[in-house]
């Protein structure tokens, strides 16, 4: 997320995780971003369900200035 923010012309890096994969939502969390909300049915695990899974949004924002 550092670098890409470090880019002109990125100011948003965003992530999802499937919203029962605690450790995803972790490492997304220690790497400084911040949960945004609740996707829902946003995107198609066919290992897990035969129906859209809910995610959670995550993002880190690169500030004005």
């Amino acid at each position: 997320a550092e670098w890409a923010l470090a880019q002109p012309g990125v100011w948003r890096v965003w992530a999802v995780c499937d919203v029962d994969n605690a450790p995803s939502a972790r490492v997304l969390e220690k790497i400084g971003m911040t949960r945004e909300g609740r996707l829902r049915a946003w995107i198609f695990h066919p290992n897990v369900s035969a129906a859209p899974r809910d995610c959670w949004c995550y993002a880190r924002v690169r500030e004005a200035g």
